[in-house]
Order: C-alpha cells, then sequence, then structure tokens
C-alpha cells in the first residue's frame, strides 16, 4: 500500500512539474531541507520564475494524492514551511474537492489546486506526446556500469545536496558549490561508459548554478558592469560574507592556532598566507567578467530552463544541440575547470 501510494504521488508531483515548466517556470522535484545535516522534510515541487528584471519569485508546492488528502492540515503546513523558508508564495494541489478548502487557502494566503483542476491537468498529460523522462527514470541510471566508478548511493547523495541548496543557500556559497558539483559531473562525462548519465547530471547542476546566480546578481540590475564584475569575482572567490567576511574566518582560525597550538604563531602565518594565495589564485576573473556581461545577466533563467529541459529530455541531448547562450555557459565552466571543450562538446 506505503509503495502504491508513492508511485501515485510521485506521478502527481510529475504532473505538477511539467503544468509549472509548460507556463515557462524552473520547476524542481523533491527538494529536501535539512538543518545541521539532519533532512526535517521535502518540498514535492519546487518553483521559481524571474517576472522582471527587478523580480524574483520563488514558491514551494505540497502535493497530496490520497483517499484521504487532509487538504486543510495541507494549508497550515505549509503556511508554516513557506514561513519558515522566507519564500514568497505557496500551494497546496489536493485531490479533495470542497469549496472549503479554496476558501480556507485563500483567507491564508496559500493558493489551493483541488481535485478538479489537477484531473483536468491528468488527462491533457495523457494526450500529449512525452516531454520529459521523470525523476524516477533519471535515478534509475544511477545504478549499473556507472557504479564502477562511483557507487549509485553516492550520486544519488550529491544530487540530493545539490537539489537541497536551492532552498537553504541560494547565494553565492550555493553558487561556490554548485561550481563544484558541475566540476565533478563533467570529470565523469569524461569517464567510462556512463557520459549519458553524467552528461544529464551536469545539466543539471549547471541548471541549479544558473538560478543561483540569477538570485544572487537580482541587487546588481541597476549596477554597471564593473561594479557587477567586482561584486561577482568577490563572490566567486570568497562566498556571500565578501572578502571581509571571508579574511575574518581566517583569522579567527588562525587565532586558535595561535592560542593552543605549540609555535602557534609561526604556524598561524603560515596558515593565513596559505589560504589568502589560495582564495587569490582562484581563476575567478574570467567566470566574473562573462556572468557579468548584461546580455548574459538577462538569459541566466532562460539558460537555467533549457539546460534542465536536456536533463530530462527523453532523447539524450549532446552539448552541441543546445543554444549559443547554453553552450557558452558550458564553456565557460569547462575553462574555470581547466577542462577540454572540444572533448567535452566532441
Amino acid at each position: 500500500m506505503t509503495q502504491a501510494r508513492g508511485r501515485k504521488g510521485a506521478k502527481l508531483e510529475e504532473v505538477l512539474r511539467g503544468y509549472f515548466t509548460s507556463l515557462g517556470f524552473f520547476a524542481v522535484r523533491g527538494v529536501p531541507y535539512a538543518y545541521a545535516g539532519i533532512e526535517i522534510t521535502d518540498v514535492d515541487v519546487w518553483v521559481y520564475s524571474r517576472p522582471s528584471p527587478f523580480l524574483r519569485q520563488r514558491m514551494i508546492v505540497d502535493a497530496k494524492n490520497k483517499a484521504s488528502p487532509k487538504a486543510l492540515e495541507r494549508v497550515l503546513w505549509v503556511r508554516g514551511l513557506r514561513a519558515l523558508l522566507g519564500v514568497e508564495g505557496c500551494l497546496v494541489a489536493t485531490t479533495d474537492k470542497r469549496a472549503e478548502v479554496r476558501g480556507f487557502g485563500a483567507q491564508h494566503g496559500v493558493s489551493i489546486l483541488d481535485g478538479t483542476f489537477i484531473k483536468k491537468l491528468e488527462d491533457l498529460r495523457n494526450r500529449e506526446p512525452r516531454q520529459r523522462i521523470s525523476e524516477e527514470e533519471l535515478l534509475a541510471d544511477l545504478g549499473g556500469k556507472e557504479a564502477n566508478l562511483s557507487s549509485a548511493s553516492q550520486w544519488r547523495t550529491r544530487l540530493e545536496a545539490s537539489r537541497g541548496r536551492l532552498l537553504s543557500d541560494l547565494n553565492f556559497d550555493g553558487c561556490n558549490a554548485w561550481l563544484d558539483d558541475v566540476r565533478f559531473w563533467m570529470e565523469c562525462v569524461f569517464v567510462g561508459p556512463h557520459r549519458q548519465v553524467a552528461l544529464r547530471l551536469t545539466y543539471i547542476a549547471t541548471s541549479y548554478l544558473l538560478i543561483g546566480l540569477d538570485y544572487a546578481m537580482r541587487t546588481l540590475v541597476l549596477d554597471d558592469a564593473d561594479r557587477r564584475r567586482t561584486a561577482l569575482e568577490e563572490g566567486f572567490r570568497y562566498g556571500s560574507q565578501g572578502r571581509n567576511g571571508a579574511l575574518k574566518v581566517i583569522d579567527t582560525a588562525t587565532t586558535l592556532v595561535d592560542t593552543f597550538v605549540s609555535q602557534g604563531a609561526g604556524v598561524a602565518s603560515q596558515i593565513r598566507a596559505q589560504l589568502t594565495e589560495q582564495l587569490g589564485a582562484l581563476p575567478a576573473v574570467p567566470l566574473a567578467e562573462y556572468f557579468a556581461r548584461q546580455e548574459v545577466a538577462s538569459s541566466l533563467f532562460a539558460c537555467a530552463c533549457e539546460l534542465d529541459a536536456a536533463a530530462y529530455s527523453p532523447e539524450a541531448l549532446a552539448p552541441s544541440q543546445l543554444s549559443k547562450g547554453s553552450k557558452a555557459a558550458l564553456g565557460i565552466l569547462l575553462d574555470f575547470h581547466g577542462l577540454k571543450r572540444r572533448k567535452f562538446f566532441d
């Protein structure tokens, strides 16, 4: 019975993700929410939109496809989670058709997709040509041959952590972590018989990175290119706290070394110099110069949507089949990680 409910729930989540994607949103299924490494819950569908150069909208969707969906309780639950996450909107998708559910949702600022509307979406999905593989189909490909290089569980864990940052780290800290994910999957594309799966995961990680940059850069819209470039370089080099924040962390850590380690002053000085040198040596300038361009910044959302569609395309799409903007984004990331463009695109 539990497995049957799981399949029904997954089907509804796919229907909803397809619905929001068809409306031009960026939508992700099964985004985990954790605290201090402890997973608390997950968001059935996370939705992101860019209605204007100045505005970004994030919405969480709670989907329940059960005989007793307890829709009123779900309204309270998703409203609380919205406040906790600080997102702009929330929605409950339920098989419940009662008008009271819609009224209760409206009273508390929660949008409702009721059973009647969901039935229409499901009927429409069954009639339309298949546009995407499901999340389960993607994850099913993480077993088999590629397990010779990295276990399926390790790949799944990395993918889950990557998704989770959409809730917890939609900032430069998250972007830098996604840069590392992109490097991992790109290197996997070059190695062994699992390259098609790794390519899909490269597209996914890159789409998350572009969404993270789009959100992080929302406050830089009115700045000139030089200021955007400086902000981006500092973000890529030092993270969300910036240069001063990063140096403060280094100073705190080295002060502890100086205090509690024998001959700590010399050791602390060496650590401080090495960390500062490593941060300064990071090739962040070309990356910042590229993403600071106005035409690039304004296309981040569109490229993220294209890469997401490519990742879940029923037929695997080669990088050479993508648009000029998406290929350029992948190219600059390959350069950043010291990987060969020609080998990747061929």
